[in-house]
């Protein structure tokens, strides 16, 4: 069918709409204008550099990008703001925001020593949160009644993948984007990358609120980042007018060590973490005391393992050898008090010490005991999971996982711009449904305690061979005192030689002629006199478990009856044997193999280490000894209150703020004032621009400022949303 088309071109129409992405970077700016915060911030932020924008228009873009949420990198936003560059600059009183290129000049520019000052100021004062954190909302609440303000801490590591870098003598001088100060070599294995750089990050568990935030190159600055934590924490919860003494610190394994668990008490907080000291459960009177401990059930959110609590004691840590302060001296032993977890699996894990079929947690922790029970202690601990779902957030929300800058200082800086918006949402959020005031309810306490205990190693032969008595109402001996690992190690292997001999070799192995028990050798002898000694033991959940006995690496290759014996046709085979056993036996098997292998390699350990000392000069260095554990004579009584945890909802409160964003729209008009009269380009205005002097702060400010007599007219529409995201907050 036939059609005629007409085209007709005109003008766009000019818009003093902006885009709706900016909506929500425009409230924020026109709320930090009613605070009068954004001239304290222009004066904060500096960046020390010659020329060019200064750290204000910096912020500005960062908070754009940040409340964007368009998921794109730094130039195609800063494109995308160039389109709309009048008006997103009048929102702050600019003239122009930086392209691309000048951000990363600028970020280049950014010094440590002038960033770190400001930090707290800008993720806390600026945005209001010290209200927020005095909330009975976001508080825990003890046994007793009494409210604590929880921070979590926590070090990732971010990792890069250099590319390849050839080199020739027709090729220019190789260099790399990272700066050397950027970041440093690591572990090159899976998953891990050829450089990477560590974040410290601290955060009031409660309100969700970043309090402080910390990048270095590589993982070497985690004791004096820890410290400045610890030091934010207080500080914060001083300022925000409650109790500092009621300060917890929740870290991860990685900072159980001494010189953490110091730098808490130091700094007037108290923590709980998580001990890797597993040698304190394989003392004799530990052991002893296991069955006897009132095992209480610990809460959880009906996930996982059903986990039990109680306190083991009082231990003295000592520090490691090569431990030393900053000044070079030693710590002092460290009393603290111990909670043990445990729960039942069926084999040994990551963590913990795998004790027949239950696997202990040790849990150190600063806390009274009549306030905080060993149940709440690890419930406490156990909490700091919300802050991996809140980094999960972070990067949804934020994308902070971004290489801004490959300078650390200027990295921190946008990531610590990225942070301040978060809290700008949370405490924007409140603010439309602020939270009550009323104390929550705590409810009674409920009195559970678990009397089902474990089974120690117990042996079930009569004397061996050897002349070894494993009768079977024998404990065995677990551990000694005795730092020398060697004599634990021939404890543990005559045990588990006692085990394996105690068997009935000639039922187990009569569907195979000619085979037999080795007793010297403690391992199954083939019809060809190759011997198959234990390599592990399979435990499983409905079946039967197994004992896996298998030869060494190559003995098949030239067995004249592999063909009829080994099924694999590679060059080297191993042949692996499995015989049944009893479940309470294998059990007993695993875990005296488990210490046997443990032993053998501290030993192969301290052989390589002495090795190592006869090429060195001899250091005035001694083994710390062993920590020492005070039993409690009985146990304390708990308080009459349930724990009770903080009820806010912290990504509730960031969306609210951000739905009413959407509503808005933001139309601004400019009406620039007269522009200054530009000098000639050949001549000098005054002695200063002559000689080429450095401009002071008012000076590069004022570059890129508006001119005198501008007016701006911001305008926002969109209802009841209007009026209450742009409500005042209190300072």
């Amino acid at each position: 069918m036939a059609y005629t088309r007409q085209h007709v071109l005109e003008p766009m129409p000019r818009s003093d709409r902006l885009p709706d992405w900016a909506s929500e970077g425009a409230v924020l700016i026109e709320r930090l204008h009613q605070d009068g915060l954004l001239d304290r911030i222009a004066e904060r932020l500096r960046i020390v550099r010659p020329g060019g924008y200064v750290g204000f228009d910096v912020f500005i873009f960062f908070l754009l990008y940040f409340t964007s949420s368009l998921k794109i990198g730094l130039k195609a936003f800063a494109e995308r703001v160039m389109k709309h560059r009048t008006g997103l600059a009048a929102l702050a009183g600019r003239a122009s925001l930086p392209s691309s290129s000048a951000i990363s000049r600028a970020l280049r520019a950014v010094q440590t020593q002038e960033l770190r000052p400001q930090i707290n100021w800008l993720l806390v004062e600026a945005t209001g949160a010290v209200d927020l954190l005095g909330r009975p909302s976001v508080m825990t609440y003890d046994c007793t009644g009494q409210a604590w303000s929880v921070y979590d801490f926590d070090y990732t590591i971010t990792t890069l993948r250099q590319r390849a870098l050839p080199a020739g003598e027709d090729l220019p001088e190789a260099r790399r984007r990272a700066a050397p100060s950027f970041a440093k070599p690591g572990y090159k294995g899976r998953k891990r990358g050829d450089i990477h750089f560590g974040r410290a990050a601290l955060q009031h568990a409660g309100s969700g609120v970043w309090i402080d935030l910390r990048l270095s190159p590589g993982s070497s600055e985690r004791r004096p980042h820890f410290k400045s934590a610890v030091c934010a924490a207080v500080t914060t919860t001083r300022n925000a007018g409650l109790d500092h003494t009621r300060v917890i610190i929740r870290t991860d394994t990685e900072f159980g060590s001494l010189p953490h668990l110091v730098a808490c008490i130091e700094g007037g907080a108290h923590y709980v973490t998580r001990c890797t000291r597993y040698h304190l459960l394989e003392r004799r009177e530990v052991l002893e005391r296991l069955p006897e401990l009132p095992w209480a059930e610990v809460a959880d959110s009906g996930t996982g393992p059903r986990r039990y609590a109680a306190d083991l004691g009082e231990a003295l840590f000592y520090p490691a050898r090569e431990t030393r302060r900053e000044d070079g001296s030693t710590y002092e032993p460290l009393p603290t008090r111990v909670v043990v977890a445990r729960f039942r699996t069926d084999k040994p894990g990551s963590r913990g010490r795998w004790i027949e079929g239950w696997l202990y947690e040790l849990f150190p922790t600063s806390l009274p005991v009549t306030p905080w029970p060993a149940p709440e202690v690890v419930t406490t601990y156990f909490g700091r999971n919300g802050q991996e779902n809140r980094f999960c957030q972070e990067d949804r929300e934020l994308n902070l996982d971004r290489i801004f800058s490959y300078t650390l200082a200027g990295q921190e800086w946008a990531s610590l711009v990225g942070l301040m918006v978060w809290n700008l949402r949370l405490c924007a959020g409140t603010e439309l449904d602020p939270l009550p005031a009323d104390i929550p309810h705590q409810s009674d306490r409920p009195v559970s305690v678990h009397h089902s205990t474990p089974a120690l190693p117990i042996v079930e032969s009569d004397t061996d061979e050897d002349g070894l008595d494993a009768s079977p109402t024998e404990t065995p001996e677990p551990l000694t005192d005795s730092i020398d690992p060697s004599v634990n190690l021939s404890i543990h292997s005559l045990k588990l030689t006692a085990l394996l001999n105690s068997l009935d070799w000639p039922r187990l192995l009569s569907a195979r002629p000619g085979w037999r028990w080795n007793v010297s050798d403690t391992a199954i002898e083939c019809d060809q006199g190759s011997p198959l000694p234990l390599r592990g033991v399979e435990l499983r959940t409905d079946e039967q478990p197994l004992l896996r006995f298998g030869t060494s690496q190559g003995l098949c290759s030239d067995c004249s009856t592999r063909e009829d014996c080994v099924s694999s046709t590679r060059p080297n085979p191993r042949k692996f044997v499995r015989v049944p056993v009893g479940q309470e036996l294998a059990e007993q098997i695993r875990w005296h193999l488990h210490m046997t292998r443990r032993f053998q390699h501290e030993l192969r350990q301290s052989d390589k280490a002495a090795r190592r000392s006869r090429t060195r000069a001899p250091q005035p260095l001694v083994d710390p000894p062993p920590p020492r554990l005070k039993l409690p004579d009985e146990q304390p009584c708990p308080g009459p209150l349930s724990m009770l945890s903080p009820r806010f909802l912290p990504a509730s409160a960031r969306s609210l703020f951000q739905q009413r964003c959407r509503l808005v729209e933001v139309h601004v008009r400019l009406r620039r004032g007269p522009m200054r009269r530009r000098p000639h380009r050949l001549i000098a205005c005054d002695d200063s621009a002559r000689q080429h002097r450095r401009n002071t702060w008012q000076q590069r400010f004022e570059r890129y400022a508006l001119p005198d007599r501008s007016h701006v007219r911001v305008l926002l529409r969109g209802g009841e949303a209007v009026s209450s995201v742009l409500h005042a907050h209190p300072q």
